[in-house]
């Protein structure tokens, strides 16, 4: 699995990210591989991974998100998109995933942002993905305890070759 992905990211940086229709092409092969040769996945014992989206009414990116970490064999718990911050806050506080991946699109959404990153449990990791702001205030990301901002799949999957549960 670790090869696969990480020939994926190789092919990706020579050839550029895909369309989304190719995106999820590839992971759908990878998961169908992925049953077919009875593998589980990265890691002995799977992660946890909550995911939702704060404002993203579409949710395409988070289901990209979610369909990669199934292919590295975490154990995913999708909440849905429009999730309000309690809600979020409330599963992660019940379930104690090892990550929390959420798209944030709105830059007047860093006060929920915050919140979030202030309120889950130490040890769960805050992923997001969609923001741009973030990436034009990167003191924000800090302001919230973001752990990662994935500017794209590539990003994410970079970080989950790399992850290491606790």
């Amino acid at each position: 699995m670790r090869e696969k992905l990480s020939g994926l990211l190789e092919q990706w940086q020579v050839g550029g990210l895909p369309s989304r229709y190719e995106i999820e092409s590839t992971a759908l092969e990878l998961l169908e591989w992925k049953q077919t040769a009875g593998i589980s996945g990265l890691w002995n014992q799977p992660p946890s991974m909550i995911t939702a989206t704060l404002d993203d009414a579409l949710g395409k990116g988070i289901e990209i998100i979610q369909m990669f970490a199934e292919i590295a064999g975490i154990n995913v718990t999708p909440l849905g998109i429009m999730q309000s911050p309690e809600t979020i806050v409330t599963e992660c506080n019940k379930r104690l995933p090892h990550l929390l991946g959420l798209t944030v699109l709105r830059s007047d959404a860093y006060e929920d942002l915050e919140y979030i990153g202030h309120n889950i449990p130490p040890n769960t990791l805050l992923i997001v993905g969609g923001g741009p702001f973030l990436q034009s205030d990167p003191e924000l990301a800090v302001r919230a305890k973001v752990h990662l901002v994935a500017n794209d799949v590539a990003a994410f999957i970079r970080f989950i070759l790399d992850f290491k549960p606790p």
